[in-house]
């Protein structure tokens, strides 16, 4: 079985897929100024999608579940004539936000790769 993120409530329990959460993290990084879009890391689907012009918000994002917390790593292209350091710091605050606020997870580390400026 896949590693999902897992919350009991009183009500019963919540499972969130990586999947699902990998695209809350790319609609999150998408927003953040400088970031022109994710590179892909030898997925064939991911290579062949980006060849056809389509916009996947998984591309470039791996999402692990480690110890109650999660663990994001992103590889993105960012805009030439922008701070890349504060490019990556803007991400990573972004994602950290939108997650603790979707999915109330209190650990969320997020490592940032530029793999491109465009």
């Amino acid at each position: 079985m896949r590693p999902v993120w897992r919350m009991d409530t009183p009500d019963g329990v919540i499972r969130v897929a990586p999947e699902a959460i990998a695209r809350l993290a790319g609609y999150a990084a998408g927003e953040v100024y400088g970031v022109v879009g994710f590179a892909p890391r030898g997925r064939i689907k991911d290579e062949v999608s980006e060849r056809l012009g389509r916009r996947t918000y998984r591309r470039g994002i791996d999402v692990s579940v480690e110890d109650g917390g999660l663990r994001v790593t992103l590889y993105l292209v960012v805009r030439y004539g922008t701070k890349i350091s504060e490019v990556a710091m803007n991400v990573q605050a972004r994602i950290r936000h939108q997650l603790r606020e979707a999915l109330w997870v209190g650990e969320v580390r997020v490592d940032v790769f530029v793999e491109g400026v465009r």
